[in-house]
């Protein structure tokens, strides 16, 4: 941590002025601001990740610019959703990556993986903590194979005329979404539950759809209430429900984006895979906090030298 921390003061400071045609494809100080606060929630320093999610926005106005589902994205048909999602000139996009991957396709090596059939997609669709669902544009190959649709494959050509080349994703590296979320984690840290549920509540008004306050604000004996009823977890802390929620919330919106491992790694949660066969039938497997096989195996060829393996 003190390494990294370093790199990150250091580089922050030579980021400032940096001009762009399209900041977002680039490692932006606004984009640095953002994995700061990323990295200072890992560190556990509420204060300094509460600096830096704050700084992304300097007006504050995480609520204009975080995904907005209500009014851009969810009118929009399904392809267009696709390319706006990881639109570079979105103001929720903070760094863009593009990477080789054929991850959005409905057949061959696109199909049937990632674990997203029935179970993932009732959670994907599925009631939250604010009373209502988030807004989504999940999509089916054949059921029970879903896909996020959030994703837009491009196609460079290496051979124009022989159709032959590369595809490849934009990948959301960094997003306003996951910075204000952050942010509520580490207010929620602190003991700061109004902070907290402002930011929950803001991010909320853009993301189901007829927003209604009356209905929808959260507060915390209504997210006590929520996880009683819908997982059987009574007695919680304030601090412990509103983070739970905070989990869920991130689980959902960041469903095949990568950030719930983060949140998996810093808080210790089981996870349940599920394996899916041809026939849609699902079998699981659980992997607590200390199961070796969270850990990657070393390659084969270090294995081949005589380096002992990671145990399985």
């Amino acid at each position: 941590y003190a390494q990294i921390e370093k790199d990150l003061e250091e580089g922050l400071a030579l980021l400032k002025g940096a001009k762009y045609e399209v900041p977002h494809y680039h490692f932006t100080q606004q984009a640095a601001f953002a994995f700061a606060a990323r990295f200072y929630l890992f560190k556990g320093d509420w204060d300094k990740a509460i600096q830096y999610a704050s700084a992304v926005y300097p007006d504050g106005n995480f609520k204009g610019n975080i995904r907005q589902y209500v009014t851009d994205l969810n009118p929009r048909s399904y392809a267009e959703y696709r390319q706006e999602y990881t639109k570079a000139s979105k103001s929720w996009n903070l760094l863009l990556a593009n990477t080789y991957s054929v991850f959005q396709r409905g057949s061959g090596a696109g199909n049937a993986r990632y674990s997203f059939g029935e179970t993932v997609k009732n959670i994907y669709t599925g009631n939250t903590v604010y009373g209502a669902k988030l807004i989504n544009k999940f999509g089916v190959y054949t059921a029970p194979n879903y896909t996020t649709n959030k994703f837009n494959e491009l196609f460079y050509y290496t051979n124009f005329q022989a159709g032959t080349g590369y595809p490849y994703i934009m990948a959301p590296l960094l997003t306003a979404d996951e910075v204000l979320l952050n942010r509520a984690e580490a207010y929620m840290q602190k003991g700061s539950y109004d902070l907290a549920l402002k930011d929950l509540n803001d991010f909320g008004t853009a993301n189901i759809d007829a927003y209604n306050p009356t209905a929808h604000t959260l507060t915390i004996p209504k997210i006590k209430d929520y996880f009683q009823t819908n997982a059987g977890v009574t007695n919680l802390s304030d601090k412990d429900a509103v983070i739970m929620a905070i989990l869920e919330i991130k689980r959902i919106a960041f469903m095949q984006e990568g950030i719930r491992w983060m949140d998996i790694l810093r808080h210790g949660l089981t996870v349940k895979h599920n394996f899916i066969e041809a026939s849609g039938n699902e079998t699981f497997q659980t992997l607590d906090k200390n199961d070796p096989r969270r850990v990657f195996q070393i390659p084969q060829d270090a294995i081949n030298t005589g380096i002992p393996a990671n145990p399985r």
